[in-house]
C-alpha cells in the first residue's frame, strides 16, 4: 500500500498542494455546505464536499482524529489542551475552542505523554 503525505484540494475557484502535517483541523459548515481545512499559520481552504468524504483520513492516519460529527483534529499538532479556558492550542498558537468533555475524550484517547518525559 502506497504511503501519501500530500493530497490535492481542487474546488471551483481554488486549488492546491498541501502537505497532510499542515492541517491543524477539518470542520463542516451546514449553512455553506463546504468543508473548511484549518492550516498552520491561521490558513483556511473550503471545499464543497460532504464531511463522510473525509473518514477516510480518520482510518489511514493515525494522527487524525474525529472528534465530533463535524470535526477531525490533527493530534500531532497539539500543544496545550487547556481545560480552563476550555480549549485546544495548536503549535502554531491556533485556538480551537471545545468542550471539557471532549477535550477529555481527546486526551483519553490518544497518549500525549508517549516518547516524552511525564512530570
Amino acid at each position: 500500500m502506497k504511503k501519501y503525505s500530500e493530497f490535492y484540494l481542487g474546488d471551483t475557484y481554488l486549488k492546491g498542494v498541501f502537505d497532510f502535517s499542515e492541517i491543524l483541523y477539518m470542520d463542516y459548515c451546514r449553512v455553506s455546505r463546504k468543508v473548511r481545512f484549518n492550516l498552520i499559520n491561521n490558513e483556511s481552504f473550503f471545499v464543497k464536499r460532504t464531511f463522510s468524504d473525509l473518514d477516510f483520513l480518520t482510518v489511514t492516519f493515525p494522527n487524525f482524529y474525529k472528534l465530533e460529527r463535524g470535526l477531525i483534529i490533527n493530534t500531532d499538532l497539539i500543544k496545550i489542551l487547556d481545560y480552563k479556558e476550555e480549549r485546544i492550542i495548536f503549535k502554531d498558537k491556533s485556538i480551537l475552542y471545545i468542550s471539557k468533555i471532549k477535550i477529555k475524550e481527546l486526551e483519553s484517547i490518544h497518549n500525549f505523554e508517549k516518547n516524552r518525559v511525564f512530570f
